[in-house]
């Protein structure tokens, strides 16, 4: 199996301390990989240092077997490696359309029916101003923005903070479709509990370090990943 997204030995520092130490992480083809962990364990780092918005001081990041360490976070998107950052970071003066369209700016097709075929629910806003959406439909415009740069390897940080259940149910539902095609996602949840219900494959972080990884259903009986999701 080719391997999509490898991290070798990754560092970034942060007020001369490590937000990132030494941090191992692999994706194999498409797969739903989640990160787990508590606040300040490295889990937006980690994603933003991925797309290119923090230089690491040490390791290397590698996509579909090329070295994008030190490319640009827009070389990194015509790669195939797109970021939906925590706050979603929508241009709300522009209508969700053309929010959308901007996702498509890598390749040069606007045709939206893909994402609209994944994301029915924005048909109907596709013409309001995405600063008018709700948290929910802001998240949904976000995610499909990123859809539309037709990504190898989406990376989601916070899916569902700030969302009523439903809203976040309605994401997770929709993340095994979009491995089922052929993508790969990683994403953040501090919600352990459904982040294992939905994963392929589980990477607990604290303090910058992986502290347990694997599947699901061994990470529930790993020591260490017990100890770390109660506080021991």
């Amino acid at each position: 199996m080719a391997v999509r997204l490898r991290v070798d030995q990754l560092t970034v520092m942060r007020r001369q301390s490590a937000a990132i130490d030494r941090l191992e992480l692999q994706i194999d083809g498409a797969e739903l990989v989640a990160l787990v962990g508590p606040n300040g364990a490295g889990k937006t780092t980690l994603l933003r240092t991925l797309s290119g918005l923090i230089a690491p001081q040490q390791g290397s990041i590698t996509l579909l077997g090329t070295d994008i360490t030190h490319l640009a976070p827009e070389e990194r998107v015509k790669r195939g490696l797109v970021h939906v950052p925590e706050g979603r970071r929508l241009f709300g003066a522009l209508s969700v359309a053309e929010n959308l369209e901007l996702g498509c700016w890598c390749h040069g097709d606007r045709d939206l029916g893909r994402v609209l075929g994944w994301l029915p629910e924005l048909q109907s806003l596709l013409e309001q101003p995405a600063g008018s959406l709700s948290t929910a439909e802001a998240q949904l415009c976000a995610v499909g923005r990123a859809l539309a740069a037709n990504p190898a390897v989406l990376l989601i940080d916070e899916i569902s903070l700030g969302l009523a259940p439903a809203a976040a149910s309605r994401l997770f539902s929709l993340l095994p479709e979009l491995v089922s095609t052929g993508m790969a996602v990683l994403f953040v949840e501090q919600d352990v509990g459904r982040a294992l219900s939905v994963a392929d494959r589980v990477y607990a972080l604290d303090r910058g370090r992986v502290v347990a990884a694997g599947p699901p259903g061994e990470l529930l009986v790993h020591k260490a990943f017990r100890d770390f999701e109660l506080g021991g």
